[in-house]
Parts: structure tokens; sequence; C-alpha cells
């Protein structure tokens, strides 16, 4: 399982990365921040090059949608995906994109320096 949501959290902390204390992800409970990582993994593993997914949690009121904008093969040979998140609560909307790449043993990885391999430019979508 891949730790977007909570590594947001966590970088929150950090006295440099004070601003995400703002952000959408700061504010879910943990049953939010759990459906919104079970959307990104059901995302991520589909076959669908255009695999996308919502969630909603009706006790907070929070929601959100995940959607595969884009897939290569990295340099280093790993499998990567583009992947847009965007996040609601009733005050506010976050929306971010990011590269996941699938590492052997080890799952689904933020990657943000990921690039193509020669010959294998981004599928868009």
């Amino acid at each position: 399982m891949i730790v977007i949501a909570l590594a947001m959290a966590q970088l929150s902390m950090a006295s440099n990365l004070s601003f995400l204390n703002d952000s959408v992800v700061s504010k879910f409970k943990k049953q939010d921040l759990q459906l919104l990582m079970a959307s990104v993994d059901k995302v991520l593993d589909s076959p669908e090059p255009r695999a996308s997914g919502n969630w909603s949690n009706a006790k907070t009121g929070n929601s959100g949608e995940v959607v595969v904008t884009g897939q290569f093969t990295a340099t280093d040979g790993h499998a990567c995906k583009n992947v847009n998140v965007l996040n609601r609560t009733a005050t506010m909307q976050g929306k971010a994109d990011y590269i996941l790449c699938q590492v052997p043993g080890r799952g689904w990885l933020l990657n943000p320096q990921a690039r193509p391999a020669p010959g294998d430019a981004p599928a868009s979508r």
C-alpha cells in the first residue's frame, strides 16, 4: 500500500513544510485516509490505462477522486503511473499530481524524479 496521505500528514509536522498544516489531507480523519488509500491502491492496481476511482465518507462529508493520467516505463525499468488526486472537505479542496512507480517487493512508491526510458514517451490520457 502506498502512503501518499500519510506521508503528507507526517511531512506537515516538519517546520519547513508547515504550510501543509492547512492542506486538505491534514483535516482528514483516520477513516478518510483509509478510504483515500484504498481508492489509490485500486486505481494503481487496475490494468485500465485511464483507471479512476472515487471515495467518500458519509460520517465526515469528505471525499475525493483518483485518476491515472499517464503511464510509462522509467529509466530504471519500473512501471510508473502519473496519478491526479483531488480531495475535498466541506470548506477546502486540494488537487495534486504524483508519479508512483511499482517496485518489486515494495509496491507502489512515490518517485517524483522518475523519467521515461528512452523510446518510451509517457502515455497521456
